[in-house]
């Protein structure tokens, strides 16, 4: 039988990989702005609405426009 994670175990997991992939500067995700077509930049630091699905703050460069995109 598999032995189970305890919670500090798989936290600890999470955490590093989350900090491996992690943002360090705002950066291009690939999506247009609904305004002027431009691309968006995902904000440093990350803004994270706790909604369902997570969302995470979006703006544009161009034109100034901000939103927020489901976190996947």
């Amino acid at each position: 039988m598999t032995k189970l994670k305890n919670l500090e175990e798989f936290n600890a997991e999470k955490y590093a990989a989350h900090r491996a992939t992690a943002a360090t500067e705002a950066r291009q995700n690939g999506i247009a702005c609904p305004e002027c077509g431009a691309e968006l930049w995902d904000t440093y630091p990350p803004v994270v609405r706790v909604t369902e699905p997570l969302k995470t703050r979006i703006h544009c460069q161009e034109c100034d426009y901000w939103g927020y995109r489901a976190i996947t």
